[in-house]
């Protein structure tokens, strides 16, 4: 166990190179709940890619889309950290602290094992080191939903800015325990991937919000409706990072299913490998689509704009674009829908 002293800073194993390194390594991928994951299993030793996360926690797998409930694109049919650590024979420890003084001290201690922890507070933040002062231990964190910006934090503002109330929202703790060193059983995990795509392919409805094949149709008919909006306060949520992060974790399914397909032989790896194909079409589809309403990602600054140009709201507002844009949302929907076709082979 490590201690510090006045002024002194103290980091879990390997850090902060490695945040240096993670952060490099994201610079095109989404933030947030996945890149927190992935960050506990690379600071555990473990040999595993960020796309292989992203699939294996089930983020990659799901669309949801209720145009009155923005919210609802963090939703989940699959709980993303149960769904990873038990696919991947992973020991982990989760603490609900009763406020944020007992926090700061768990996260200190955890820290001084040389070990991060991941907080999902009102925002995650992968909780990295602390320093001690004269005053008080303030917590040394990284803000996955902004491109892993460093803060330090006191109690008081942690309570201020980041904590959840109601407390039955939770607040919650974790660190990894005990992790392999690769990936186990690589096969199964495949068919475990599968199976949950087409599961929220069909899927109705999750929290009254549409999902899979039923997001995409009522997506494409909200872009094609002139009496909806999305330049006003409602509608603008879905501009930023809750519509690009679900399209963008595609690459990731793409990827993945690409390189597990060699791993199976005949019919199943023709399906797979096509799976994979399809996409990464999708995938195509969706940038065709940005291209046509601009981007709403910002690579040099700390993530999405926090207030969009006008000249960016009015293309939302322009309905012949948007229907234009529409088509291609369309077709997104029937790569996606022919990857799930080829998966189902597997089940």
């Amino acid at each position: 166990m490590r201690t510090a002293g006045p002024e002194q800073k103290v980091y879990a194993t390997g850090f902060p190179g490695l945040l240096r390194e993670l952060r490099e390594e994201h610079d095109a991928v989404d933030y947030g709940l996945t890149v927190g994951l992935y960050s506990l299993l690379r600071a555990s030793g473990m040999r595993v890619t960020y796309g292989e996360t992203d699939v294996l926690s089930a983020h990659a797998l799901q669309l949801h889309y209720s145009f009155s409930q923005p919210a609802c694109a963090t939703l989940s049919f699959f709980p993303p950290v149960d769904t990873l650590f038990k696919s991947l024979g992973i020991t982990w420890k989760e603490v609900t602290p009763s406020g944020p003084r007992t926090a700061f001290q768990v996260l200190k201690s955890w820290i001084d094992e040389g070990t991060i922890a991941l907080a999902r507070l009102n925002e995650p933040l992968l909780i990295y080191g602390y320093k001690e002062t004269v005053v008080e231990t303030l917590i040394l964190a990284a803000r996955l939903d902004h491109r892993m910006t460093e803060v330090v934090l006191s109690v008081t503002q942690c309570d201020k800015d980041y904590w959840r109330y109601p407390l039955d929202e939770g607040n919650l703790l974790i660190k990894v325990e005990e992790s392999p060193s690769s990936l186990p059983n690589l096969t199964e995990l495949t068919r475990n991937a599968a199976r949950r795509a087409a599961s929220a392919w069909h899927a109705s409805n999750l929290a009254g919000c549409a999902t899979g094949a039923e997001a995409y149709e009522a997506f494409s008919r909200d872009m094609k409706d002139a009496s909806v909006s999305f330049a006003d306060s409602g509608g603008m949520a879905w501009l930023g990072k809750r519509l690009w992060s679900q399209w963008m974790s595609r690459a990731s399914s793409h990827h993945f299913f690409l390189r597990m397909a060699p791993r199976f032989g005949g019919e199943e790896r023709a399906a797979i490998s096509k799976a994979g194909f399809c996409f990464g079409q999708c995938v195509d589809s969706w940038k065709r689509f940005d291209r046509l309403l601009g981007p709403t990602w910002d690579y040099h600054k700390f993530g999405f704009m926090e207030e969009f140009p006008s000249s960016y709201l009015e293309r939302w507002e322009d309905l012949d674009l948007r229907t234009r844009a529409a088509r291609w949302v369309d077709e997104a929907a029937a790569w996606e829908e022919k990857a799930v076709k080829e998966l189902v082979k597997l089940i």
